[in-house]
């Protein structure tokens, strides 16, 4: 299918990468950036052959079939709408969107046009997940019992070389780290049921460090450390951390634990880390030599970067027509968990009102490139 983008910024160059030498089942067929410059680089390197002047050209044009928006957090929604409202499917960068008004506002016109709609992040698409996810499904670890999740970094501040949105509302360690923690435990173990939290901003202001703009000042709007716990409809009880104000966290990035064994999750951010399985033996005692760790190896292509793989399986999607699996109501889920989060309920928990089809991992044997 024919591809447009929106966005010639730093996440373009990965998508475009994987686009033209991994996902042959997309072609990309104009690109746009309120920078020209941009556009044109990203053209000439990437060998596209329409740059347009602006998102409604782009939108317009009649060999485009899916626009993919990579611009900053508060653009998605309005472009998602004015993407949909041109004829267009449409998928986006996180976040969906920055409040669950804007996000129903995009639902609402994608299921009036029977058109698709999808959101990053995609890691979960990648191998490490997916085999967590087969994992799960075959009934390795049983019947899941909790989860937890440490996630910690003194943000974006030294290498972004313009991290201030990052600090501002629609991002934030939540929506900039967190959906791919949200998204990957929900699309491990369902959606969510219920959630509570503490939030608070270490430092009010934040100097920046890159290069680019080496001593500028940030005032930081949203929670930069967030600790919470969620219940999963399926009665999987868990914990999290995230933050921009600390060091490296040296704890695993998503362990799941279950009544036959526990899983350790590859980071879902960067897919690094092994897939580490624990198989319960109720003949041992406290104290009792700890169970033996297995590396399980991954059953699945895509070790690498795989962004764009989203995009790739939802073109698929539309031609066979079937739900993609990243799709509308799934991002919406994403979001509310995580706003909930970032606004605790006066009440102390807040019950999320969305929910989701289940998903269903790859089928095993797919080469890099296929997602069918």
């Amino acid at each position: 299918m024919n591809l447009g983008i929106i966005g010639c910024g730093n996440i373009s160059s990965t998508y475009l990468e994987n686009f033209t030498k991994v996902f042959h089942n997309i072609k990309i067929t104009a690109v746009v950036d309120q920078n020209i410059e941009a556009a044109r680089r990203q053209a000439k390197e990437f060998e596209v052959e329409n740059i347009c002047e602006t998102n409604e050209e782009l939108m317009t044009r009649p060999d485009v079939d899916i626009v993919l928006i990579l611009t900053n957090p508060a653009s998605h929604s309005v472009l998602l709408k004015q993407a949909l409202l041109a004829g267009k499917h449409a998928y986006c960068e996180k976040p969906f969107a920055l409040s669950l008004e804007e996000a129903r506002e995009v639902l609402d016109i994608a299921r009036k046009r029977n058109l698709y709609v999808g959101c990053a992040p995609d890691t979960m698409l990648g191998h490490g997940i997916q085999t967590c996810k087969k994992i799960v499904e075959d009934n390795w670890i049983g019947k899941t019992i909790s989860i937890q999740f440490n996630v910690s970094y003194f943000g974006p501040d030294a290498w972004h070389p313009n991290p201030a949105f990052l600090y501002h509302k629609g991002a934030g360690p939540l929506l900039d780290i967190g959906p791919y923690y949200i998204a990957c435990l929900t699309y491990l173990l369902g959606p969510i049921s219920q959630v509570s939290s503490f939030t608070s901003i270490t430092y009010p202001e934040r100097t920046v460090l890159s290069r680019e703009r080496h001593g500028e000042k940030i005032k930081v709007e949203v929670p930069t450390s967030i600790s919470g716990i969620m219940k999963f409809e399926n009665g999987t009880l868990g914990s999290m951390n995230i933050s921009f104000d600390g060091a490296s966290s040296e704890d695993p990035h998503i362990e799941i634990i279950g009544t036959e064994g526990t899983i350790i999750v590859p980071n879902p951010d960067t897919q690094k880390g092994d897939i580490l399985f624990r198989k319960l033996n109720r003949s041992k005692r406290p104290g009792d030599m700890e169970y033996p760790i297995s590396v399980i190896p991954p059953v699945y292509n895509y070790y690498e970067n795989c962004r764009g793989i989203g995009v790739s399986e939802m073109a698929s999607s539309i031609q066979k027509s079937r739900p993609n699996r990243l799709n509308g109501d799934f991002a919406y889920h994403t979001l509310e968990v995580l706003l909930a989060f970032q606004n605790p309920s006066a009440s102390g928990v807040t019950k999320i009102e969305s929910s989701f089809k289940p998903l269903t991992a790859f089928p095993i044997g797919l080469q890099k490139g296929e997602v069918d």
